[in-house]
């Protein structure tokens, strides 16, 4: 029952900002794989997001990565 009143008062889309989006869309992170015990193996290129820190520095603010 306590699952069922949460999930009434849970959000159904996500809450991220228009900066988070772009920073996920940029190709900065993605799934690589999976290791030995089925979990998946998460990157996140550096020199990509250099590049979009340079080019956009609003988008690498800490409220992004909240």
């Amino acid at each position: 029952m306590t699952h069922l009143e949460w999930l009434r008062t849970v959000s159904p889309s996500p809450m991220l900002t228009e900066n988070a989006l772009r920073l996920l869309q940029s190709g900065a992170f993605y799934i690589h794989g999976r290791d030995k015990f089925y979990r998946p193996a998460f990157v996140m290129d550096g020199r990509v997001m250099a590049e979009l820190a340079k080019k956009e520095p609003d988008m690498m603010t800490p409220e992004v990565f909240q």
